[in-house]
């Protein structure tokens, strides 16, 4: 009997363990899952915190950056998109009249007006690089921007030059030909190579990296210059007010010799095209306004108005380059071939007069860049520098952009009215423009680049 009790205390007393330890494995147990349910819970809280944080982070910086994200334009700047994308097809289809064969327009002079094709093209990657690496705007990258509006600038030399040049009918009669050697070794020639250059060079030669490098490094940019109001950091640089100034003119000058073909050909349509060549400079009067008052966000109505004209513009002279070839007896559907004589040709030898001339020497040509040099340098300068001396441009007045946009599209267009009301066909006298002269009373005459009617 004493065994037996003491086996069945034993057994009570196993039993008593074993209860408690198993109540003991339960409690950490339990504990266990709730200290990790509180973990997960304190994880989750933390990662939702964080996310919360980088949202709105990335919010508050769109707003206090004043940046336009590609996703998130307004409707002005989705309009404004849109239609310097439209503009594109009227553009094609005036490249495809003007470059018939029986208008007679030289290879340089066509490839001018297809080397803005090239400005398109790479301002589309430009805009990109700048909106995704700097999170801005093209305008306001100034190494990108003065290194696609170089290419602007190049295009309108070209086009200045190839009007400088015999037509196709003109060198078939012993005007002289018209070889891509012979155009880049003339004075505008190298500067439309010069300007070309420097865009690469800039490109990869300097190789900017910063948001506010500046193109061409900044050559001629005054090291300090403390008159007036203090400059913003996307200012354009000196170099950069250059091809702007540069197209500006340049645009003028060739829609003054396109006015001109209608005496060298005898064709009175050519003066349509001139017209139609009004928006566009209108167009470039509004970019140059916007970069006057720095690029403010504010006034992007004016950049609107910009597209709006460029899409006139380019519809316009689609228009009269079909109006011309149409004129001078093409055909839709016509086999292209060398075309020797239009309905509007002047004999063989007024051309070959036409073309001795002295205004149109090499050495004319010379006085005639560095003329356009000196003035662009000169309107860069009196741009970059002369407007810190007055509050306009950091006042952002709509109203007197558009003022300094209009006034001058208007006195553009008053000048062209008063030619056309003069009877002027490019030489600077009245005639009864329009009827056809005999070769007799055909005056070997050459555009007015010296005479007293002035284009620069």
């Amino acid at each position: 009997t004493a065994n037996g009790v003491r086996t069945h205390k034993s057994t009570l007393q196993t039993n008593i363990r074993a209860r408690n330890c198993a109540r003991s494995l339960s409690c950490s147990a339990m504990h266990s899952m709730t200290s990790n349910k509180a973990q997960y819970a304190v994880k989750q809280q933390n990662l939702l915190s964080k996310s919360r944080h980088v949202t709105l982070s990335k919010k508050d910086l769109s707003r206090r950056s004043g940046i336009v994200k590609a996703n998130a334009l307004s409707p002005i700047e989705t309009l404004t998109a849109n239609l310097f994308a439209g503009s594109l097809f009227p553009y094609l289809g005036f490249l495809y009249y003007i470059s018939r064969k029986k208008n007679g327009m030289n290879m340089i002079t066509n490839l001018g007006f297809q080397f803005l094709l090239l400005f398109v093209g790479a301002s589309i990657p430009a805009s990109i690089v700048a909106i995704n690496k700097y999170q801005s705007t093209l305008s306001d990258v100034d190494w990108l921007h003065g290194s696609a509006e170089g290419l602007l600038t190049v295009t309108n030399l070209l086009i200045v030059l190839g009007l400088r040049m015999p037509t196709e009918q003109e060198q078939k009669t012993g005007a002289g030909s018209v070889t891509m050697w012979t155009a880049l070794t003339r004075p505008l020639g190298v500067l439309a190579f010069g300007t070309l250059l420097a865009s690469f060079i800039t490109l990869f030669w300097e190789k900017p990296s910063l948001e506010h490098d500046l193109y061409f490094w900044g050559l001629g940019d005054l090291l300090s210059f403390s008159f007036g109001n203090s400059e913003p950091q996307n200012a354009l640089s000196i170099p950069t007010w250059m091809v702007h100034w540069s197209s500006l003119l340049e645009w003028l000058v060739a829609m003054r010799l396109i006015w001109d073909l209608q005496d060298r050909t005898q064709n009175p349509n050519w003066k349509y095209l001139t017209w139609g060549m009004v928006p566009l400079h209108t167009s470039a009067l509004c970019a140059c306004t916007y970069h006057l008052f720095f690029n403010e966000k504010s006034l992007v109505s004016l950049q609107l108005v910009q597209a709006a004209t460029t899409v006139l513009g380019n519809s316009l002279m689609m228009a009269a380059s079909w109006k011309i070839a149409k004129s001078n007896g093409w055909t839709m559907g016509e086999q292209e071939e060398v075309v020797t004589d239009t309905p509007y040709s002047r004999s063989g030898e007024n051309k070959q007069a036409y073309w001795e001339r002295e205004s149109l020497s090499w050495r004319s040509e010379v006085a005639i860049t560095i003329k356009l040099v000196a003035i662009v340098t000169a309107l860069s300068y009196i741009t970059k520098y002369g407007e810190l001396l007055f509050d306009f441009p950091y006042q952002h007045d709509i109203n007197l952009a558009f003022a300094i946009v209009f006034l001058p599209s208007l006195a553009n267009i008053a000048n062209w009215i008063s030619l056309e009301n003069s009877g002027d066909d490019g030489d600077g006298n009245s005639s009864n423009f329009g009827k056809k002269k005999s070769s007799s009373e055909v005056k070997p005459l050459g555009p007015p680049l010296d005479s007293d009617v002035p284009i620069l």
